[in-house]
């Protein structure tokens, strides 16, 4: 097999990462770290019943399962690449915000994506600190 054959084979086979996102995910777990505290506090279970349901079309369903609450909206996903000297830094960020025609709003700003394999994990700045997601893909 030559070197191009090898080279094309591998591209093709990586996956995009609106395939790798498109599906549904629950929450696994979640943490807070208040400012620069060194302790953090387990929210996991504040999430457990929540389902975000990602689509192909960038349609979003944001599923409360105990609330039996669906909104409706969009996702996003953005890159940003800076050059610092020799270092080249990529942040990759996941917005989402869903409502329903009752004024229920739920949305996310999400950075520092890591997304392989059916697992997720993000972080978010709110509240005076830090949290920390981390996700897996139910189907």
């Amino acid at each position: 097999m030559s070197l191009a054959t090898l080279l094309l084979f591998a591209s093709c086979n990586k996956e995009e990462p609106l395939s790798l996102l498109s599906g549904v995910w629950r929450f696994e777990e979640v943490t807070f770290r208040k400012g620069l505290s060194l302790h953090k506090s387990d929210h996991t279970d504040a999430y457990r019943d929540i389902r975000l349901h990602f689509f192909d079309d960038y349609t979003f369903l944001y599923h409360h399962l105990g609330r039996n609450i669906e909104l409706t909206g969009y996702w996003e996903m953005d890159e940003e690449v800076q050059h610092t000297g020799e270092n080249t830094i990529t942040y990759t960020y996941l917005d989402w915000w869903a409502e329903d025609n009752r004024g229920n709003r739920e949305e996310a700003k999400w950075n520092n994506l890591k997304l392989h394999k059916g697992r997720i994990r993000v972080t978010e700045s709110k509240n005076g600190g830090s949290y920390v997601y981390r996700l897996v893909k139910e189907y």
